[in-house]
């Protein structure tokens, strides 16, 4: 039921937590936690992890109402993705990313698909003529190919406001991206800007793997886990403000742009 990009995500938070809960069998089988806070904690966290991906039904402890979502049938339709819609491999790419992506306007970016299509059968069709010079028909080429990628940049941006759609699973990360779609980026600029933020993630997941490993280490001995007593506090410090860097550098760049709206 979920797709790829999710599957990725709620791997990464199950594994981080399944360290984070061997990590507590160590702690309290040390007699520590008498309370039992600690492991409520990590309860309510594996909850917020299911509910984030709509899994909550398998918790036999959430009877509550307000916790449980409406569960749906695997073979309801709704994950079929139409195919060959047109000729050109690139557009039915398009067209089945903007279905995955829960695209309202369907018909619209239809319409907006076969214009392409046609600007590219145009391109193919209408060989320049041939009293034209060699450069004078490589400067036409290259400016009839220059607006025809312009124009899948275009359909490209838009299927990424499909309310499912999702290019990256760190929501700071896409909280981010959704901003940049917003503002007043050139194409070339975005995917510039989305290889910053692809690389900001990757840090980021990695803090988080790093957070996860210092907790075993405090567990086997017998500790909670505290940053600053950790012997990996200096790397994982160094992480952290390296992240933050990026966090700052990505978002002041993009709000600058943002606000010449």
């Amino acid at each position: 039921r979920l797709t790829d990009t999710k599957l990725q995500s709620i791997f990464s938070d199950l594994k981080i937590h399944d360290k984070e809960e061997i990590a507590y069998k160590h702690f309290k089988s040390d007699g520590k936690d008498p309370d039992g806070l600690e492991e409520a904690r990590l309860r309510q966290k594996l909850i917020g992890i299911m509910s984030t991906y709509g899994l909550l039904e398998h918790f036999a402890e959430t009877e509550d109402p307000k916790l449980l979502k409406i569960h749906k049938a695997l073979n309801d339709g709704s994950n079929y993705v139409a195919k060959d819609v047109f000729k050109d491999i690139r557009l039915n790419k398009l067209w089945a990313k903007a279905e995955m992506a829960g695209f309202t306007d369907i018909l619209h970016l239809k319409s907006e698909s076969w214009n392409e299509l046609e600007e590219q059968e145009e391109l193919s069709n209408n060989i320049p003529d041939q009293k034209l010079s060699h450069t004078e028909k490589a400067n036409l080429l290259r400016e009839k190919h220059l607006d025809l990628r312009n124009g899948f940049d275009r359909l490209d941006r838009l299927t990424a406001k499909g309310p499912n759609h999702k290019d990256f699973v760190e929501p700071k990360v896409q909280g981010l991206w959704k901003i940049a779609l917003e503002a007043k980026f050139s194409p070339d600029e975005l995917t510039s800007l989305k290889e910053e933020l692809l690389h900001y993630e990757s840090r980021l997941l990695k803090l988080r793997h790093l957070h996860a490993e210092g907790a075993l280490e405090a567990a086997q001995k017998g500790q909670l886990h505290d940053l600053e007593n950790s012997t990996a506090e200096q790397h994982i410090k160094k992480h952290v403000r390296t992240v933050q860097k990026l966090h700052m550098d990505i978002e002041t760049k993009i709000m600058q742009r943002h606000t010449e709206l």
